[in-house]
């Protein structure tokens, strides 16, 4: 089994008025489930969603190889 899954964004679920700022903010428990290199893969693949789509929403969610999903 990888100890470090791959995480992918998924589509966004729905449009708003309310954007990503560029502000991250992790939960205590999503900094205890994942590790530092999980964590910096999301903020890597958010990051280039922000950039491509000259923005996103401001609540992101991601599904890891195994079914989790985590939001951010």
């Amino acid at each position: 089994m990888n100890p470090f899954p791959h995480w992918t964004l998924q589509p966004q679920e729905q449009s708003g008025d309310y954007m990503f700022s560029g502000r991250l903010v992790l939960s205590k428990s999503v900094k205890n489930a994942l590790s530092a290199r999980e964590i910096a893969q999301i903020i890597q693949d958010l990051l280039q969603r922000v950039e491509e789509h000259h923005g996103a929403d401001y609540l992101q969610r991601f599904i890891d190889t195994q079914g989790r999903t985590i939001p951010f």
